[in-house]
């Protein structure tokens, strides 16, 4: 998802990108990460929480 966010094509290695690209993909993680402990503390199944993480992505 953040990949696709960030319009990064599959097969580049994270060596191979960019600082600025680096940064940005580590912040995308950052706020997934977040988000990702609340949804799993409500106990929602991982289908449900795919979706909100992919709606939250999505807004970004």
């Amino acid at each position: 998802m953040v990949r696709k966010k960030l319009s990064i094509p599959k097969g580049i290695k994270r060596d191979e990108l960019k600082q600025g690209e680096l940064f940005d993909i580590q912040a995308l993680e950052r706020v997934i990460t977040m988000k990702l402990d609340k949804l799993i503390n409500e106990d929602m199944d991982y289908k449900d929480v795919y979706k909100k993480i992919k709606e939250l992505i999505d807004l970004i």
